[in-house]
């Protein structure tokens, strides 16, 4: 599937998603990051979340089952300071 039969769009940047893969693992955390399939050759497209863990994860659009907008509050720059301060967020909503 693409980013965009998957729901993606341009107000998806900022957004705290929750990918879930079609191998069945599961990423949360903030979208950074939309690559086009012809930026990421021979790869594909795929997009790049922050997450409390890690601060890049990256997933190809094709391993994508689905895609959830799980709190639209909450931003990248929260997301950078630290994990602690994802947390306490994620707690206020």
């Amino acid at each position: 599937m693409t980013g965009l039969e998957l729901g993606l769009t341009q107000k998806s940047y900022g957004k705290v998603l929750k990918v879930t893969c079609k191998d069945g693992s599961i990423a949360e955390g903030v979208m950074i990051e939309w690559t086009t399939e012809q930026d990421n050759e021979p790869h594909g497209e795929s997009i790049t979340l922050r997450t409390s863990k890690s601060p890049f994860v990256e997933i190809l659009t094709a391993e994508i089952k689905s895609i959830t907008a799980l709190n639209n509050s909450i931003s990248t720059i929260c997301i950078a300071e630290t994990p602690s301060a994802f947390n306490r967020l994620q707690a206020q909503s």
